[in-house]
């Protein structure tokens, strides 16, 4: 019979067994799977309340089919790890689906059917680290009728935000009919798709628009006033609108329209050079429009928020600059549009002063923190460190910087100001009393939509020139639209809390992209710069009679230019993948061999100590 002392040791042992195959389970689990309990802060791998909200309601037959490489996950384990969540995600769609969606997997083999079809669907193709070519990682949508909504291809930075993607795109498969926004932007053709010297005229936000279930039409000609069969209107970047054009959105409000905003007193844009920085001041025409809702705005100052900012470097100085502010949760109010936003990143914003109209309903959908400022617009022009500070006047107080306005409007008009027969004839009746209850949502800064970086996700190592372009500030637009119009498209909260925590990924992520943070930064500078020179020589030539031949020779320059940045930083990025997976495998290798080492060391020392009490006691116990 074996002695409580023998016992011991056995269960000991018995004990630290256990311990080393938990512990390499763990570790595996943690570095090669991805279908473990879900323990962070946002619920990434978990299907949203609204999504399975969606999933109850669906009456419609749905398919997911996601199309990867037949190597994918061998070329690069985080590979690996990505396709499991994403097969894992959709495995969860088709569970919650009660029998409406139905989810298949492709693998795609190179000059095989399989890589016909995918690329036929709309599947990109991509580049591995090494440079290999032959990788896809995507997905396709479709509903019971054929029609398709495809994501061309999957990236690392973009999986906090899939689940959104994927309910939206599926809500819009339930959908018979896209909503119809029609946009003036008289200083850019912000949605108007052309190609012009190689060069795409559609930004970010109206690609993401589109993508999202809208069909935009850019209004150049007012003339005959705004249908009002337009389930919204957009007004961006609103310089020097004519009467006319302010007449059109009166009568569209009156007869119950929607209409959204976005207007700044200043922006990088209007700038006329960006080396000279030639400080141009236009008038935008609305301000007794927005004073008929009650609404007055500062064209001549910009806001700033001591407390909630961003980094600047000025004169050579790392300060926060507080003209660049963050709009934090606590400064947002509870309403539908502001519904999952988190915070949202503005540059130069105005801000507006209001005041209650009778029949209408006033909010202010989110403000500065009480820890404010203003400064003059023109003062920007040649902003510099001791600039920015002998005119910037800390107020200490909130401003508002969006104001949502719902109900029956007046008309600013007394009388129809058109004379022309011929323009009279394209109107609708003037309206003095209002038809139905209209909206008008103001924001004070336009330049949240005009840059694609901060149309980009939030995650780090972005990178800008992916195909999936999501963001708190697009995504207040997209809340907005979902809200103006009852659109029953449907958006899951961006999960973003995963891609901020401090895991050993990151850290290792992190290292990598150090390495190379110097040269990718350069080439990053070098190729924003070289954009807006071209973007200002197209716009230039637009309304010139005849491009000289010097100007074409630039404009070719700059796109050989942009070309090479590109490959320069995707050269970088490639690096970047590189270097993550040989830390990555020299981490994994070094967790699974010391772990068990350590745990077996540490049995084997109170073993021996366990031992050597035994043979004292033994010695002590003969010397008797």
């Amino acid at each position: 019979m074996l002695k409580w002392s023998e016992k011991l040791i056995m269960l000991m042992f018995i004990i630290g067994i256990v311990i080393v195959s938990v512990t390499a389970g763990v570790i595996g689990n943690l570095l090669f799977d991805a279908k473990g309990i879900d323990v962070t802060a946002d619920r990434v791998y978990s299907l949203s309340e609204q999504t399975k909200e969606f999933l109850d309601k669906n009456t419609q037959n749905l398919f997911i089919r996601i199309y990867a490489a037949e190597d994918l996950a061998v070329k690069d384990v985080r590979w690996k790890i990505y396709l499991a969540r994403i097969i894992k995600l959709a495995e969860d769609y088709e569970k919650e689906g009660h029998g409406k969606v139905k989810f298949s997997f492709v693998k795609i083999k190179p000059f095989a059917d399989t890589q016909a079809e995918a690329e036929k669907a709309g599947i990109k193709e991509f580049l591995y680290p090494n440079g290999e070519k032959y990788a896809y990682f995507g997905m396709v949508l479709a509903n019971e009728n054929g029609k398709l909504i495809t994501i061309p291809k999957f990236r690392f930075d973009d999986f906090n935000y899939i689940e959104n993607l994927i309910t939206r795109n599926l809500s819009q498969l339930t959908v018979n009919n896209n909503k119809n926004i029609a946009v003036i932007s008289p200083f850019f053709d912000a949605v108007t798709k052309y190609t012009y010297f190689g060069m795409s005229g559609e930004w970010p936000f109206a690609d993401r628009l589109r993508k999202s279930g809208y069909n935009l039409i850019a209004l150049d000609n007012i003339s005959g006033g705004i249908n009002p069969n337009f389930d919204a209107v957009i007004v961006f970047y609103p310089l020097s609108l004519d009467s006319l054009t302010v007449y059109a959105l009166d009568q569209y409000l009156m007869r119950g329209g929607k209409i959204i905003v976005l207007l700044d007193a200043f922006s990088e844009n209007r700038f006329a050079d960006e080396d000279e920085f030639e400080y141009i001041s236009y008038v935008s025409g609305m301000d007794k429009f927005l004073e008929n809702s009650g609404i007055r705005y500062s064209s001549n100052l910009v806001v700033g928020d001591n407390e909630n900012n961003r980094d600047a470097v000025l004169d050579g100085r790392k300060i926060k600059y507080p003209l660049r502010v963050v709009v934090t949760k606590e400064n947002l109010t509870s309403h539908k549009i502001t519904e999952n936003i988190k915070s949202l990143r503005l540059n130069h914003s105005g801000f507006f002063k209001y005041e209650s109209k009778p029949d209408l309903d006033t909010k202010v959908l989110f403000t500065t923190s009480e820890n404010s400022g203003v400064l003059p617009a023109e003062k920007i022009s040649s902003i510099d460190y001791n600039t920015l500070f002998e005119h910037y006047k800390q107020t200490q107080q909130k401003y508002p910087l969006a104001v949502l306005v719902e109900g029956k409007f007046s008309s600013m008009f007394d009388a129809p100001i058109i004379d022309t027969p011929e323009i009279i004839a394209k109107n609708l009746p003037f309206l003095s009393v209002p038809l139905k209850e209209g909206k008008l949502l103001v924001v004070a800064d336009s330049d949240m939509l005009g840059e694609s970086l901060w149309n980009a996700n939030h995650a780090k190592n972005h990178d800008i020139y992916g195909d999936v372009f999501v963001s708190d500030n697009l995504q207040l637009l997209l809340n907005a639209l979902d809200y103006m119009t009852s659109a029953d498209y449907v958006s899951v909260p961006l999960k973003q809390a995963a891609g901020y925590q401090e895991n050993w990924q990151n850290l290792l992520q992190e290292k990598a992209e150090k390495k190379f943070a110097e040269a990718k930064n350069n080439y990053g500078k070098k190729l924003l710069s070289a954009q807006r020179k071209l973007s200002a020589l197209n716009n230039e030539m637009k309304f010139a009679e005849l491009s000289s031949v010097k100007r074409i020779k630039e404009i070719e320059q700059l796109q050989r230019d942009i070309e090479r940045y590109k490959n320069n930083l995707e050269k970088i990025n490639y690096d970047i993948e590189k270097e993550y997976n040989r830390l990555f495998l020299l981490f994994a290798v070094a967790l699974i061999a010391v772990t068990p080492v350590l745990i077996t060391l540490l049995l084997a020392g109170m073993f021996g100590l366990y031992n050597k009490k035994l043979l004292k006691k033994a010695r002590e116990y003969g010397n008797e």
